[in-house]
Order: structure tokens, then C-alpha cells, then sequence
């Protein structure tokens, strides 16, 4: 299956080679055999009991992340709440993420930084559970919701991608996979093309926009090799480019 060459400087080509997608889903499943490997399943473990523990106790558990850290946390919901409903226990299980109209109504009156700590002041009672996914640890809504939930009495979980992530601080349980492989994006502004370009390859990032800002649409490759994000899984092409291509710059000509 022909996809989209990479040149040496990582840009995506088109026309200019193939890449073996059989070699390129090999290598993926090997990376994630290998990150699989190096799980503390112990640590798994004990946030797995925690979270069935706060379930069975009839306790409340909040989920939240952001970008495909929300995904996650809203797959999670998904298939706690089906679990549950197979098992005819009942289950209070709340994303704070999912619900588009309020996140964005809380970002735009209060902040985006306490979009999940308002939730979790309105909705948290001591005896809950927060259970908060993050590549970095650092996002400041969520660090803020780790915070107010210590102060509501909850219990806090926490899956990271960093060994160092502040938010390990505030977690009574955790899981950390000691990577943060998950693309970054970059912006540039200039009427000069050529500068733009040039600083493009510059910069460390698995996507630059240049004189726009926003943009992507589902199946549009993130860049960089990564494990979060949207793209991958929206089309073959997305989630193939995603583990092959190191940088994608999208150029903006009408400015």
C-alpha cells in the first residue's frame, strides 16, 4: 500500500517513494509491545481495585482530560458504564469533559483553567473518586481539579505520561508510562513565506501552522510519533501518517 514518503528534513512528500504499511504497523505494535512492558502492572493494579472499589461503594467517579487525554477519559466512562450495566450493578460515573456546552460555557464565564475543578466542586462529595488522564501532568485545569477534589474530600487517580508530572503530587494512586510521545504543535506568523518556512523546520514540533491558527480536521496527520491526539483514529491514511511522518506544516497563501 503506497502512502506518503518522508524526506530527510521530515516534511511529507507525495510522488516521491512508498512506505511499506506492513513494516509500518510492525513497528507500531512492537512500540507498543515494548511500552506495554515497561507498565508497573502492580500500579495498574491498585488504581484498577480503587476505581472498582469507589463503584461498588456506590461512590461517585469523576473522569476527565483534555484533548486526547478526553477521549480517553470519555472511552473510559463509556465502558464503565456499559461494564456496570452488564453486571446490573448500578454506578455513578460522570466525564467531565464530554459535555461540550458546559466545558465551554465554564471556559468562557470563569476560565478554562477551572473548568474541571468547578465540576468537581458542584458535583464531588468526600468518599469520590477523580480520575484524571494526562501525557504531561502539568495542565493547569487539571492540576486545579486534582487540587479542589483534595479539598472536597476525594480521592484522586491519575495516569500520566511523565515520571516527573506535577500532578503526581495530588494522587493517592497512579500510573505513569514514563512517556510523552504525543506530538506538539507550533504556530507561525509572517507575510514572509520563505522565513516561514525556514523557521518551520526549525522548530521541534510534529505540526506548524503557518498564518493560521486552528484548522485540523479529522484524519489530518498530527506529525511527530505519538500517542494521543486527534487523527489516527479517524482514517487509515491519519493514524498511518502519525507513526511515519515527523512534521506536517500547513501553509496559509491567503495572507
Amino acid at each position: 500500500m503506497p502512502l506518503r514518503a518522508v524526506d530527510p528534513n521530515g516534511f511529507a512528500v507525495l510522488g516521491a517513494g512508498e512506505v511499506d504499511a506492513t513494516q509500518v504497523a510492525a513497528d507500531y505494535l512492537n512500540q507498543i509491545a515494548e511500552m506495554a512492558r515497561r507498565i508497573d502492572v502492580t500500579a495498574v493494579g491498585r488504581l484498577a481495585r480503587t476505581v472498582a472499589d469507589t463503584i461498588l461503594a456506590r461512590r461517585t467517579l469523576l473522569v476527565a482530560g483534555n484533548g486526547g487525554s478526553a477521549s480517553t477519559a470519555g472511552h473510559v466512562v463509556c465502558d464503565l458504564i456499559g461494564t456496570c450495566v452488564s453486571a446490573g450493578r448500578p454506578a455513578r460515573v460522570v466525564g467531565l469533559s464530554d459535555n461540550a456546552a458546559a466545558v465551554t460555557a465554564l471556559a468562557n464565564d470563569i476560565g478554562f483553567e477551572d473548568v474541571f475543578s468547578t465540576q468537581v466542586r458542584l458535583f464531588g462529595v468526600p468518599g469520590d473518586l477523580l480520575l484524571l488522564f494526562s501525557v504531561s501532568g502539568e495542565s493547569p485545569n487539571l492540576l486545579n481539579a486534582a487540587r479542589e477534589a483534595q479539598t472536597c474530600g476525594l480521592q484522586v487517580a491519575v495516569a500520566v505520561g511523565r515520571a516527573d508530572a506535577s500532578l503526581l503530587k495530588y494522587a493517592d494512586t497512579a500510573v505513569c508510562l514514563d512517556t510523552t510521545d504525543y506530538g506538539l504543535a507550533a504556530y507561525v506568523w509572517t507575510r514572509d513565506i520563505s522565513k516561514a518556512i525556514n523557521t518551520a523546520h526549525a522548530i521541534e514540533s510534529g505540526w506548524v501552522q503557518i498564518n493560521q491558527g486552528l484548522g485540523q480536521s479529522p484524519g489530518h496527520s498530527y506529525g511527530g510519533y505519538k500517542e494521543s491526539g486527534i487523527g489516527r483514529e479517524f482514517s487509515l491514511e491519519g493514524m498511518l501518517d502519525s507513526y511515519t511522518q515527523r512534521k506536517n506544516v500547513t501553509v496559509n497563501l491567503t495572507h
